[in-house]
């Protein structure tokens, strides 16, 4: 028991916003990753030069400007993740009705895509999963 932290199963008492189960976040350490990666994204964003006139959110955007969106901003909208500061590793379990593929391009998507993406992923559902070991849930 020494080498396990614990969590208590009554965690809602400290932080009304944990609601994860260890059933659910060992079957979908997916949702786990996901839901890290967008209350802690990585620095940076995505950026593009557009290639013709476009009105944005009521902005005129010429031909040729370059039109970045930091990946904190699109990560934060709450019409692609509902209540997105908060811990709710369950919003990724059906992904059907809930994600949007253009909501979540931490690695890009098209030609401009990270040819490491799966890789990548992979990696980092395996160190959360390792981490996550190392506590018992109570």
């Amino acid at each position: 028991m020494d080498r396990y932290n614990t969590v208590d199963n009554d965690a809602s008492q400290h932080h009304t916003e944990i609601k994860i189960t260890y059933n659910n976040a060992v079957a979908t350490p997916d949702a786990l990753v996901f839901t890290l990666l967008i209350l802690n994204p990585v620095d940076g964003g995505t950026a593009r030069i557009t290639s013709k006139d476009a009105v944005l959110s009521d902005y005129h955007v010429s031909a040729g400007t370059l039109a970045a969106v930091p990946f904190h901003e699109l990560f934060t909208i709450e019409r692609y993740h509902e209540e997105p500061f908060k811990f709710i590793p369950e919003r990724w379990i059906n992904k059907e009705n809930y994600f949007d593929p253009y909501s979540f391009v931490l690695f890009e998507f098209g030609p401009q895509g990270c040819i490491g993406k799966r890789l990548a992923e992979l990696e980092i559902t395996l160190f959360v999963t390792e981490k996550q070991q190392l506590y018992m849930f109570l």
